[in-house]
C-alpha cells in the first residue's frame, strides 16, 4: 500500500494569512503522483502541458509538471497532511 511520502517530498505553508501550501512532489513517482491528482480532483483548466488548475473538497489546487503542487485556502480546521492523504487516496 503507498504511503504519502511515496507522493510527496516536503510541505512548506507559503502564506499563513490564506492558508496556502506549496507542496514539492517526489521525483521517482512524478507522472503517476500528477495523474492520480488529475483522476481525483476536478480538472478546471489545463493551461498547455505547463499547469492544471484543479479542485478538490472546495480547494483550488494548482498542478505543475515540474512537480509543484500549490494548495490556495485550505480550511483552517482540516490538517494539510490528512487533506493530501484523501487526494492522493493513501493512509
Amino acid at each position: 500500500m503507498p504511503k504519502l511520502e511515496d507522493y510527496v517530498r516536503n510541505v512548506i505553508q507559503s502564506c499563513a494569512s490564506d492558508n496556502s501550501y506549496l507542496v514539492n512532489l517526489n521525483w521517482k513517482n512524478l507522472e503517476e503522483t500528477i495523474k492520480i491528482v488529475k483522476g481525483r480532483a476536478k480538472v478546471v483548466r489545463e493551461v498547455g502541458s505547463v499547469l492544471t488548475l484543479a479542485e478538490f473538497k472546495g480547494t483550488s489546487i494548482s498542478v505543475y509538471n515540474d512537480g509543484r503542487l500549490l494548495i490556495k485556502r485550505l480550511d483552517k480546521k482540516v490538517d494539510v497532511n490528512d487533506f493530501l492523504k484523501d487526494l492522493f487516496g493513501v493512509d
